[in-house]
């Protein structure tokens, strides 16, 4: 849902401008607002406890080992028949286990998020928002009696007046109309993609064979030469070859001595000219979303967007894991992604084709058809 509110001269001093804000702790000169909202990180749900323009204050039950950790995160303010939802890229940078408040810096306060954001915290601070719980409501001030007892009446300015309201009552039912569009758009026809994507080389990832901890790792092996073996619970030693001799091999994340689990990637495996994809972890039931979508929009955080499709064979890959677990697909874009946008994230929306789709075409192409027969 998209807000825009040209007014912020209540926000920042009403310069407009906000300056950068390092994601380490939020500034003191940037107060927290309470107001109801809630978040979502990882698909875990938390109750805010504060919101600003840098961050954000929240509590839950969350894992002490996230501080310092980049997450996407979802924060919703809820009204009565709809709900204003802003994405935002933070950095968790404090969890106190005691009382169960979790603290997350913006990384990028002038984000893409920025004009929804503070028109809420704008018209909360000005009173036009009375109610951000049940009802959404507007502060209305009564009209002031003239000296006489009576109200001032005034023939052109009552005309302006109806002429006003006359056009304000358009525009809320326009944005009535159009919001309930979007709502029934967003919900029939679209798919969110909880977890963000990531901008990678294309290319293929050595996992580990079982269970154990890792023995031995080389990442300039030779085609033939061991990769990296694995002391499995078991005892014995696996090994497993590198499979090509003109590919790049970097880390999948586990180390030497790190404890793995059968299946986890421990090398990715990619060709020098290999062009960028982008790779999104998947929850199973989100596999045939991927398949029917009519296409795939990634988002990135500054703005720019750019359409992809599903990898079929990756498709295939995790179709075939029975294991429940979350599952890695890769997403090929239409046109090449620039080299610099390496490592980036971005959002995912799934968009879905509408039922009457196919027949649209065949009406098309029936009339095509006849007025080539025409002419």
């Amino acid at each position: 849902m998209s807000i825009t509110h040209a007014d912020t001269s209540q926000i920042d001093g009403g310069s407009g401008r906000l300056h950068h804000v390092p994601a380490t702790s939020l500034p003191s000169d940037h107060p927290m607002m309470e107001l109801p909202f809630a978040a979502e990180i990882d698909g875990r749900q938390y109750q805010g406890a504060g919101v600003s323009l840098a961050g954000v204050k929240l509590t839950g039950l969350a894992d002490p080992n996230l501080v310092g950790h980049d997450r996407l995160l979802r924060l919703s303010f809820p009204f009565e028949a709809f709900q204003l939802a802003i994405a935002v890229e933070g950095r968790i940078t404090d969890i106190n286990p005691g009382n169960g408040e979790i603290e997350v810096t913006f990384i990028d306060p002038t984000g893409p998020h920025l004009p929804q954001l503070r028109h809420v915290l704008n018209s909360y601070i000005a009173g036009d928002v009375v109610s951000m719980g049940r009802v959404l409501g507007v502060a209305l001030q009564p009209n002031k009696p003239s000296k006489g007892g009576k109200q001032a009446t005034n023939g052109g300015g009552g005309a302006l007046r109806t002429i006003g309201n006359g056009l304000l009552v358009a525009t809320a039912t326009i944005a009535l109309i159009g919001g309930a569009a979007w709502l029934v758009h967003d919900r029939f026809f679209v798919d969110h993609v909880v977890a963000p994507a990531r901008v990678e080389t294309a290319g293929r990832a050595l996992t580990a064979i079982d269970a154990g901890q890792i023995d031995y790792l080389d990442t300039e092996a030779s085609m033939g030469e061991v990769a990296f073996s694995i002391r499995a619970t078991s005892g014995e030693t696996l090994s497993v070859a590198m499979p090509c001799d003109d590919c790049t091999a970097i880390s999948a994340g586990p180390e030497l001595g790190a404890t793995v689990q059968a299946g986890q990637p421990v090398l990715k495996i990619s060709q020098a000219d290999a062009p960028l994809i982008l790779k999104v972890r998947v929850e199973p039931e989100q596999l045939y979303s991927l398949a029917e979508a009519r296409g795939i929009e990634a988002r990135f955080a500054d703005g720019t967007s750019i359409t992809t499709h599903a990898d079929e064979a990756s498709l295939s890959s995790a179709a075939a894991d029975t294991s429940g677990r979350p599952l890695f697909i890769d997403l090929v874009p239409e046109a090449s992604i620039d080299a610099g946008r390496a490592g980036q994230l971005a959002r995912l929306t799934i968009e879905r084709d509408y039922p009457f789709a196919n027949g649209l075409d065949g009406i098309r192409g029936a009339i095509a058809t006849k007025f080539a027969s025409v002419e």
